[in-house]
């Protein structure tokens, strides 16, 4: 199966370094060949599962800004990066501040934050993407935050608000 999409697949053969193997552990660079799904539905950021990774559209993150001048309010977009998926993401909320030293909320529901803060945010993603909260996997728990190649923040996934069972059905452009 294929998340977020949720594809049904069998995978028929499987290669690494261009040799045919039997299976292949988490994080190694494979190729396989598909049977029962059309290449054209297959895109990067795609996860092969066997119990069906949810999709996420809304996360709630904690986030370090590292950005140098400036601020970042609600309503701030950036390209979200997580694990191999590129998607654009929206900071629709930003929750609290937090004390780096202590680990303890600083203030509640800031209006803006600067350069150096590390803050609560939820976040609102254009398509679903196969993220969990860090605790759960650290593979699919964090995520960077660009604006044009630059980060402006870096963090972990605390919590998601709305998980897609059904999967995206949506054709993911080609990249």
């Amino acid at each position: 199966m294929g998340s977020p999409s949720t594809l049904d697949a069998t995978i028929e053969a499987l290669s690494f370094c261009d040799e045919d193997t039997e299976s292949a552990d988490a994080g190694q660079l494979v190729r396989m060949k598909l049977k029962g799904v059309d290449e054209a539905r297959v895109a990067q950021g795609m996860v092969i599962c066997d119990d069906g990774l949810a999709g996420v559209t809304e996360a709630t993150a904690q986030l370090v800004f590292t950005f140098e001048r400036g601020i970042v309010c609600a309503g701030h977009k950036a390209m979200c990066h997580a694990h191999t998926c590129v998607e654009e993401a929206t900071i629709t909320d930003l929750v609290c501040t937090v004390d780096k030293k202590t680990g303890c909320v600083a203030s509640r529901r800031p209006r803006f934050v600067r350069g150096g803060e590390v803050a609560i945010a939820r976040i609102s993603l254009t398509r679903p993407i196969c993220i969990q909260p860090l605790t759960e996997d650290g593979k699919f728990g964090r995520i960077v935050l660009r604006v044009d190649s630059k980060t402006v923040a870096f963090g972990k996934i605390l919590s998601i608000q709305n998980e897609n069972k059904q999967g995206c059905d949506a054709p993911y452009p080609k990249v």
